[in-house]
């Protein structure tokens, strides 16, 4: 009496539990049908409901009910999911759990002893399919020749721009690491500051025997190459009295012998809209620069609040002038400040001419009292430029609000997420060409382009690639503009809010394919669980989705590629000798919500900070709009993995070689935990990749915290080390010993030695000293 007592404890509380599932899952799953759905759920919840009335009764049928509804969820999983791990597990984790209770002997008491198979074989069986979805996992991984290995002799060993050469490719012409070494690699020295930290997003450069990298407060450390020995340090004394944030992306080099002082030079712009100059060798200040070694980069923007505007990408050099943009925000007013793009004499600090997009024939300063173009789009993301042809080439941003565009002048429209090539010597706009048609889905052109010479039936010809937030890769010619691999007009979803438009078409390359990812399916939402994943399911088919260029729309709308694109600032690396092209992806959906302008601003905190990271104001549109990433209850992606991938694509024949899913799940998980699960996801990544003559792709910034190398010829990891990072690794050869220098910008907050790791702070990885070669270290 007392057993079954105690079995009736454990069924009933079995029930109690199954009791909300199934009735969130019944109710649920009506309203997912009634929006054209799947009737899975209403199924579901019933059977479960079922289950809980044979429970409390004590009755085996509660068995048969449940295992009818493994046999049921399983073949519907396999039917929508196939054979895809991530895909199966937030359908088949959770009811396989509840299904193993079921067996625990107080239940099966209970319910009078039903057969253990009733409940097993399910269970068997659905373990069984996870098993064969590890399996195709393994499958599907990419089986190429490897790369070969090849440098030459009179490679160049510096790193001296933030894409290693003005054509911005990222390429490391050294092969001492390459695939067969690589396992070696071991820390030759670290750098962490006394203060503050080092790296952070930025490439560090290498010149001249010296190492130049942001900190913290975008100070600029110089360190000996060879040991890491810090050198000197610059504070340029960052005023964040007007700033939210301060972001470092890269410094700029530059030899200037005609000049009086500062031989050679650092020159970057600091976050509080400075342009700064110091003597590459001695950390000081170059005096004929400016005003003491200072540009104010405010003159011309007119007055602006806290935030709105910023300097976060180096300045590009050419010719002996360095061309920089600003952030600008663009989620708030039109009347923002203009995104103007200046270009200053590297020696004096002189204005040599001004890109304003709303006025582009007038190249010069504002005339006293007036302004730049209030609204005129920005560049804030990394330059590349053509010393031979005299340009330099600007990836465009849009006006504000992003998400509107009615009223935009027809010369703000022709430059918005256009890439512009700048007559460097004159400021003067040699062509253009635009990647999104009005464009109201923030997809500006966030990635550097990449100067490469291709060889085609009509000879080298001089190319430009331009990657896209929306994974499209258009190949230009970089004298004209006019496209090498042809562009087609596709037509797209239309209708727009208030007194806004869409484009009728937006432009498509033929050449290289797309790496958006396929469009959005009601199947393809997610969760941790069949009911967060049901949730997902429901607000998709609340919400407006054409596909591609899906307009903002009342109550919501699904926006993917999201606005942090399928390619964002990470950028491309491209090795012309073998033809690779390496890519990093995102693959995160947007859940845009329209709030009519009444209701926005009677909230108290209407156009807050904080509230902007996810919300709108859109001041001048007659919606505000919240704009998150599209989400679980539970913090989980509301679309199936991967959400970051590296791929890499043949450069002469536009083929896709491979494409792998770029992080485990160890750092990410729900409700903002991490799952110390070290199985392979594909995360959101924020770093770029570095090809090398060694054969090999390094690159960080998945959100597992790792460093890994890449096969570049078979896609097959060769290479890891725990080293998290926003900033992408780059490569040089030491001045000294001659060996390469992998380096790697590391952050304590998720790695250390002790948890297998290289530690925090400005990593240099080498292989093992060879006997009487210099000692470094630090």
């Amino acid at each position: 009496m007392a057993e079954r007592k105690k079995g009736r404890i454990s069924a009933w509380a079995l029930a109690l539990l199954l009791t909300p599932i199934g009735l969130y899952l019944a109710a649920g799953g009506f309203s997912l049908a009634a929006l054209g759905g799947s009737w899975y759920y209403i199924a579901a919840g019933l059977a479960t409901l079922a289950t809980v009335f044979f429970l409390f009764r004590g009755d085996k049928r509660a068995v048969i009910c449940f295992s009818a509804l493994l046999i049921v969820t399983l073949v519907w999983s396999l039917w929508e999911a196939g054979l895809d791990g991530w895909a199966l597990a937030p359908r088949l984790i959770g009811p396989l759990v509840l299904g193993l209770l079921f067996l625990t002997p107080g239940v099966r008491k209970f319910t009078g002893h039903a057969n253990a198979w009733w409940m097993g074989g399910p269970i068997v069986a659905t373990l069984l399919v996870f098993a064969a979805a590890v399996v195709s996992a393994q499958l599907a991984m990419p089986n190429l020749e490897p790369a070969r290995a090849a440098a030459r002799a009179d490679a160049p060993s510096e790193w001296r721009v933030w894409g290693r050469t003005l054509a911005g490719d990222r390429y490391v012409p050294l092969s001492e690491i390459n695939a067969d070494t690589v396992d070696q690699l071991q820390v030759a020295w670290r750098y962490q500051p006394e203060s503050g930290s080092a790296g952070g997003a930025a490439t560090p450069l290498m010149a001249n025997g010296r190492v130049y990298t942001c900190l913290s407060g975008h100070r600029v450390a110089a360190l000996d190459a060879e040991t890491g020995r810090e050198l000197w340090v610059f504070d340029p004394q960052l005023d964040m009295s007007q700033l939210n944030f301060a972001v470092c992306r890269g410094l700029a080099y530059a030899e200037t012998p005609e000049a009086q002082v500062c031989k050679s030079r650092i020159v970057w712009g600091v976050a509080d809209m400075r342009l700064m100059a110091i003597d590459a060798e001695t950390g000081q200040a170059c005096e004929d620069f400016g005003e003491s070694g200072s540009v104010d980069l405010k003159q011309g923007l007119g007055e602006y609040g806290r935030g709105v505007v910023m300097n976060t990408s180096p300045p590009t050099i050419v010719n002996g002038v360095a061309v920089i943009g600003h952030f600008v925000s663009d989620t708030a007013s039109p009347e923002t400040p203009s995104g103007v793009v200046r270009g200053y004499d590297v020696t004096t600090g002189a204005l040599r001419w001004a890109f304003d997009a709303g006025r582009p024939d007038h190249t010069g300063a504002p005339a006293p009292g007036e302004t730049y173009t209030h609204n005129a789009p920005n560049a804030w993301s990394i330059f590349a430029g053509d010393e031979d042809l005299g340009l330099v080439f600007l990836p465009m941003g849009n006006s504000a609000p992003d998400n509107y565009g009615a009223g935009r002048s027809e010369s703000i429209e022709r430059f918005s997420s256009a890439l512009v090539a700048i007559d460097v010597a004159s400021g003067a706009v040699r062509w253009s060409f635009q990647t999104v048609r009005h464009d109201i889905w923030d997809y500006d052109l966030a990635t550097p382009p990449i100067a490469v010479d291709l060889n085609t039936a009509n000879g080298s010809v001089p190319a430009l690639i331009v990657p896209t937030k929306r994974g499209q890769i258009f190949v230009l010619d970089r004298r004209t503009g006019a496209p090498i691999d042809a562009v087609e007009e596709r037509a797209v979803p239309q209708g727009a809010l208030g007194e806004d438009y869409t484009a009728p078409t937006q432009p498509y390359t033929t050449g290289f394919p797309s790496l958006a990812g396929d469009a959005l399916r009601e199947r393809d939402m997610w969760g941790i669980t069949p009911l967060d994943q049901m949730w997902c399911r429901t607000q998709f088919r609340r919400a407006r989705y054409d596909g591609e260029f899906t307009p903002p729309a009342a109550p919501a709308s699904v926006q993917y590629p999201g606005s942090t694109g399928a390619i964002n600032w990470r950028s491309v690396s491209v090795d012309p000798e073998q033809g690779f092209v390496a890519v990093t992806t995102m693959h995160v959906a947007d859940y845009n919500s329209v709030i009519s302008r009444d209701e926005f601003d009677s909230r108290p905190s209407a156009g807050g900070f904080l509230e902007a990271l996810s919300t709108y104001p859109q001041l001048g549109a007659p919606f505000a709009m919240t704009r998150p990433n599209f989400m679980s209850p539970l913090f989980a992606p509301c679309q199936e993995p991967p959400y970051g991938r590296l791929a890499v694509l043949d450069l002469n024949t536009r083929a896709l070689r491979w494409s792998v899913p770029l992080g485990t799940a160890a750092g990410v998980g729900p409700l903002g935990l991490q799952s110390h699960l070290p199985i392979l996801m594909g995360t959101p990544n924020f770093a770029a990749p570095t090809l090398t003559a060694g054969g090999l792709v390094f690159v960080a910034g998945a959100m597992d915290g790792i460093l890994r190398a890449y096969d570049a010829g078979s896609g097959r990891e060769v290479w890891s080390i725990r080293a998290p990072s926003s900033a992408p690794p780059m490569s040089f050869s030491a001045p000294e010993s001659g060996r390469q220098i992998l380096l790697i910008s590391s952050g304590a907050q998720r790695g250390g030695e002790g948890r297998g790791g290289i530690g925090s702070g400005l990593i240099a990885l080498a292989l093992p000293q060879e006997a009487g070669a210099p000692a470094g270290g630090q």
